[in-house]
């Protein structure tokens, strides 16, 4: 039989008890009489001031609670603050940032659930006017994206690095809802009395309509029409404004819409991107309904034939060297111990993420030998998830010889487990 301090009973809601054994077993299977030992010592997941005290930065623990405990940080992917997480960020510093990203991006608006509101270059926010949201009605990438409303609720981000009017993209996906004419997608300019480029979709014919503001007091182009039916329905399009130095071109789901041959710089003077509403005129012109995702402005022409949209997020963090850093982004992540030189799972690094094992099913066309048929089978209910990629060819034996499919025919597949809610310690 255990006893417990009674000094020490009335710290139980707030203590771990850890029993540690202090038996043997002898030579003939008989444990020896040693007692057990039960020490109280504070729980390292309280609410409490000394809340995960002896536990050092950077260590990764799951609770079964939807907030993290005091102390403790969500290890969702946020960027936060170096100053504010000094231990944290000496811990683990910039290993879940990428370091790859393009330095000719100047803004990076993903609106997604991972990032909110914050532009992954500088770390600022963009600003919502009126009832404009973050949503989960429609997204493109992950479970949210920025929805604007008509009547003045809209969305504006000022650019913290100088527009270049010599050579630039914008770019980015909406959903259009067709609720104003034009309906408006973007404007460059939120406050200056000249200057701006705006793009919206005529009402009627569901064409692109482009105003680029000239550098004296005239435009370059006003409210010009490209191809009809470039937006015939309410979905996702991926946009792309750009300018080479020579020609204006834009594109709708990588598809050329427009083109305006010039020299002419439009006259961009605030630096201000606008969501849904005029560029020149943000107050009074009427902004309309809509979703919008992962939007980029570049300071050079990134597209100058047709090509194919991306097939997933631009960039995953900011650059090294700012305010911010990365955490660990671990929903819905297994763990893998790293390999440190064991060569099991050799040419790692410490951070690195890693994909599932793909599983082929049958794809409905030409028929795979010896797979789950995904046409027959509910296959979530047998734990199949859709393929990690969405741009890969698999090479497979059906019933008249060899064929060539998609990531359709492809599912990862994984083990039983939990759901807990990973944190970071700060």
């Amino acid at each position: 039989m255990y006893s417990i301090n009674p000094e020490k009973e009335s710290q139980m809601s707030n203590t771990t008890v850890c029993i540690t054994p202090q038996f043997q077993v002898n030579v003939l299977g008989q444990a020896e009489t040693n007692p057990v030992r039960i020490e109280m010592n504070q729980c390292c997941c309280d609410d409490g001031a000394n809340s995960g005290a002896s536990v050092p930065s950077g260590a990764i623990q799951y609770f079964a609670r939807k907030e993290a405990p005091a102390g403790w940080i969500k290890a969702d992917g946020s960027l936060v603050s170096k100053q504010q997480y000094a231990s944290l960020y000496q811990a683990i510093g910039d290993m879940f940032a990428n370091k790859e990203m393009d330095t000719d991006i100047q803004a990076l608006l993903k609106f997604d659930d991972r990032n909110k509101l914050i532009d992954l270059i500088s770390g600022k926010e963009a600003v919502l006017v009126g009832t404009a949201n973050l949503s989960t009605e429609q997204s493109k990438f992950g479970k949210t994206s920025l929805q604007t409303k008509a009547k003045g609720n809209y969305a504006r981000f000022t650019v913290q690095s100088k527009f270049n009017p010599d050579a630039f993209t914008i770019e980015g996906w909406h959903y259009p809802m067709f609720t104003g004419h034009p309906n408006w997608i973007f404007g460059m300019n939120a406050s200056a009395p000249w200057g701006e480029i705006g793009l919206g979709i005529h009402s009627q014919t569901k064409a692109p309509m482009v105003w680029l503001a000239g550098p004296g007091s005239g435009f370059i182009c006003e409210g010009v029409q490209g191809q009809a039916n470039a937006f015939p329905e309410a979905r996702w399009y991926h946009i792309a404004l750009c300018y080479d130095g020579a020609t204006y071109r834009l594109f709708v789901d990588g598809k050329l819409a427009w083109s305006l041959k010039t020299e002419l710089k439009v006259n961009i003077p605030d630096n201000t991107i606008v969501f849904s509403v005029d560029g020149h005129d943000p107050i009074y012109a009427d902004s309309a309904g809509g979703y919008f995702q992962d939007w980029m402005i570049s300071k050079k022409c990134r597209y100058q034939a047709e090509f194919t949209p991306p097939g997933e997020q631009t960039g995953s963090s900011r650059p090294e060297n700012t305010e911010l850093f990365q955490l660990p982004d671990l929903r819905g992540e297994f763990i893998r111990g790293w390999d440190d030189g064991r060569k099991v799972d050799a040419g790692r690094v410490l951070g690195s993420a890693q994909a599932s094992t793909q599983a082929l099913v049958d794809d409905d066309v030409a028929l795979a030998v010896g797979v789950i048929d995904r046409k027959s089978n509910n296959l979530l209910e047998l734990g199949y998830e859709p393929a990690t990629s969405s741009s890969v060819q698999v090479h497979k034996l059906t019933p008249s010889g060899q064929a060539v499919g998609d990531a359709q025919s492809l599912r990862s597949i994984r083990p039983r487990n939990l759901a807990l809610l990973a944190c970071i310690k700060a």
